[in-house]
C-alpha cells in the first residue's frame, strides 16, 4: 500500500504546483484588469460635470462594461483550468 502511495506522490505534487500557479496567475490578471476599470471609472467620476454636460453617461457605462468583459472571460478560463487540475488531483487521491 505504501509503494502505491509513494508512486503517486510526484504526480500529486506536480498537480498541486500547477493549481497554485493557475490561481496566482488568475489573481495577477484580475488585479490588473480591475485596476484599469477602476481607473476609468474614477477618471469619469472626477469629470462628472463634463460627462453630464456632454450627456455621455450611457456611452461611459458601455465602455466600462466592455472593459470588464475581457477580465471576466480570463477568469472563467483560468477557473476552468484550476478546477480541472483539482478534479485530477482528487481522482489520484481516491
Amino acid at each position: 500500500m505504501a509503494l502505491v502511495a509513494i508512486s503517486v506522490l510526484p504526480v500529486l505534487v506536480v498537480m498541486g504546483f500547477f493549481q497554485v500557479k493557475f490561481m496566482d496567475h488568475l489573481q495577477d490578471d484580475l488585479r490588473d484588469a480591475y485596476g484599469k476599470s477602476a481607473a476609468l471609472a474614477c477618471e469619469q467620476i472626477a469629470a462628472i460635470r463634463t460627462v453630464a454636460s456632454l450627456r455621455r453617461e450611457d456611452a461611459l457605462l458601455v465602455e466600462f462594461c466592455n472593459s470588464m468583459n475581457a477580465p471576466v472571460r480570463k477568469a472563467m478560463i483560468a477557473t476552468t483550468k484550476s478546477t480541472f487540475v483539482w478534479i485530477l488531483l482528487k481522482l489520484f487521491l481516491i
